[in-house]
């Protein structure tokens, strides 16, 4: 089979396939072909009509999305890693990024994707990737955070979720991914020096307030004041000395999922 284009340019059902097979993508094939992507569209129909597979098609094609509760802390917890770690692409493609492969490999899990995460290196450092484009996954989760007023990642303005939600299963998401703990020298009141443990946690502003609101009602502490970092959409929310504990305690109290290096981690400022 073959189809000819407006241009008089012959595309074979072979060099069509060998595209497909290498993965070349819509908007990279109208790109090669000067013609726009819905154009590619129509002609991946003719070519799956009369029967050439299509290794891309196969991994988009309509399935059965999966429901995700997250009212219970299981759910909550995936939809924080997808808050946290998730951005858009072309075509509707998404994008889970960490620098920790667990966080990659639970979301793969749960929500049943057939793709894998692979490493990707850049000059910022190098993190995990997992690329999401069957139509089932995307709305799967499509369905997890349009109701709850998911903005993308570099937005001036990342509101916390505004729907129905286990605040403990995603503000303990939020906490892992954008954590740092360490042990700093804090000064006494008569002088001397003295170990003090510290946890900060970095997100939008807007979303660091609310969890901030959260945190200081279910752990009985005095709100923090957010801390500038190297740019105005980001700061910091910070916990030292004994106002850790009560953080990390309500964090993990009956959890049901949680990143085992991580919360190794953070009970260790306990």
């Amino acid at each position: 089979m073959k189809h000819r284009l407006k241009s008089g340019r012959i595309l074979t059902a072979e060099e069509w396939q060998r595209w497909r097979i290498d993965g070349l993508s819509t908007p990279k094939i109208a790109e090669i072909l000067n013609i726009t992507p819905s154009a590619v569209r129509y002609i991946a129909r003719d070519f799956r009509s009369a029967g050439y597979i299509d290794p891309q098609y196969q991994k988009r094609k309509p399935g059965k999305s999966i429901q995700i509760d997250t009212t219970t802390d299981k759910g909550a917890y995936i939809l924080g890693i997808l808050w946290g770690t998730m951005s858009v692409a072309e075509e509707n493609i998404y994008w889970v990024r960490h620098r920790d492969l667990w966080f990659i490999e639970i979301i793969r899990d749960c929500l049943k994707i057939s793709s894998e995460g692979h490493k990707s290196y850049s000059s910022t450092g190098d993190q995990f990737r997992l690329k999401i484009s069957r139509q089932s996954d995307i709305d799967t989760i499509t369905q997890m955070l349009t109701p709850q007023g998911w903005t993308m990642r570099q937005a001036q303005e990342r509101p916390y979720p505004s729907n129905s939600l286990n605040d403990k299963g995603f503000i303990r998401a939020w906490v892992e991914l954008h954590n740092s703990v360490d042990i700093r020298q804090a000064k006494h009141r008569n002088g001397n020096y003295y170990p003090q443990k510290r946890l900060r946690i970095y997100g939008n502003w807007l979303l660091l307030e609310e969890i901030n609101n959260i945190l200081s009602s279910v752990a009985g502490l005095q709100l923090r004041t957010l801390q500038k970092t190297t740019n105005e959409i980001t700061k910091g929310l910070y916990y030292q000395g004994k106002n850790v504990l009560p953080v990390v305690n309500w964090l993990y109290d009956k959890a049901e999922i949680w990143n085992p290096v991580i919360r190794r981690k953070l009970e260790f400022l306990d």
